[in-house]
């Protein structure tokens, strides 16, 4: 697995009204060692949907690595996810 210098987490849950606009930022970012942590928090809309189209068509798709929780646990929950999965 790549080595990254930053990571940025985002939890994700129910936010197809925003997350285009999240994603257009964070990957506009020009620091290069940057890896973007998805953290999928079981919505109901199409937000995973859309990120999953970032990941394939973004020239820095192979930088989004998404993670699923096993059900919705909250912020806090997808934080200490988030936080131990960046730690291994």
């Amino acid at each position: 697995m790549k080595q990254y210098e930053v990571t940025i987490g985002i939890p994700v849950y129910n936010a197809e009204r925003y997350i285009r606009l999240t994603m257009d930022s964070v990957l506009a970012q020009t620091f290069e060692s940057i890896e973007f942590l998805v953290l999928d928090d079981c919505g109901t809309d199409a937000s995973m949907d859309i990120v999953r189209q970032y990941q394939q068509s973004h020239p820095r798709g192979h930088d989004i690595r998404i993670v699923q929780q096993p059900q919705n646990g909250g912020i806090g929950r997808a934080r200490m996810v988030g936080k131990a999965r960046h730690l291994v």
